[in-house]
């Protein structure tokens, strides 16, 4: 079984959805490993910085250095909370569309 890792190669990615993705694995480490975690530290550092470069690199491999079973619990919370998030965002456009289509 191939287990989660992060790559600090994502030229091809949009920097918001880069950012909110992050996001969600800074949260979803932080409920699995704790927030006091030195990974979860590294990756809160990194998304506070730029997400570039030195720093996004070694989030990565303090990320990756974390026993496989915690990277697949991760994952999960981290899916868990994006499909929710996904959930959340469809429903505030179809209100948004909604109240449009009233006005």
């Amino acid at each position: 079984m191939a287990h989660l890792k992060l790559v600090s190669d994502s030229s091809l990615i949009d920097p918001q959805a880069e950012r909110s993705a992050m996001t969600i694995l800074l949260t979803a480490t932080g409920a699995v490993v704790g927030e006091v975690s030195k990974v979860y530290q590294i990756l809160s550092r990194t998304l506070e910085q730029d997400l570039e470069g030195k720093t996004k690199a070694a989030a990565g491999r303090a990320f990756n250095s974390l026993p496989g079973w915690q990277r697949d619990r991760i994952a999960t919370v981290a899916l868990e909370a994006a499909g929710t998030a996904r959930t959340y965002h469809a429903a505030r456009e179809r209100a948004v569309t909604a109240l449009a289509a009233l006005g």
